[in-house]
């Protein structure tokens, strides 16, 4: 991850780039693109990698295992025709709130205070995948970096 910190940072932060603007516009929108899918693709043998070695493949389900979405769905600022409930166009803290909401993935590694607060958007099926607490406690996450 460490060394993938400019994809992550590119993959995590969605903005649109009308690539039919202009050629700085096109060639901005084709290197991310092609930098995020070299990633993607590295990430993906990564994975198969470890679950053909022996990991188990429930482990992919995992909240704490970082998945790439295949096609970022793109934030857009609302019109300023859109207003609140008194009357004014939204602003960008109060957008940010609602797309926090409706896309609670998107900022849980910011907010969470527990392991109940980080899953609580997932499916009850995809819940009892998890590990028990218990059992993650046997495997802490390293601070240090390369």
């Amino acid at each position: 991850m460490w060394t993938h910190r400019r994809t992550f940072w590119l993959i995590g932060h969605w903005f649109f780039i009308d690539h039919h603007r202009d050629d700085y516009s096109a060639n901005l929108h084709t290197e991310r693109k092609k930098e995020c899918d070299a990633v993607k693709k590295n990430y993906k043998k990564l994975l198969d990698d470890k679950v053909q070695g022996g990991l188990p493949e429930s482990v992919l389900e995992e909240p704490g295992i970082w998945t790439f979405p295949a096609k970022c769905c793109f934030w857009v600022w609302m019109d300023k025709s859109q207003l609140d409930d008194q009357g004014h166009p939204f602003s960008l803290t109060a957008q940010l709130r609602i797309v926090d909401k409706l896309e609670p993935a998107r900022v849980q590694w910011n907010l969470c205070d527990s392991d109940d607060q980080r899953v609580a958007h997932l499916s009850s099926s995809l819940r009892k995948k998890l590990v028990p607490e218990s059992e993650r406690r046997r495997y802490p996450v390293s601070t240090q970096r390369p």
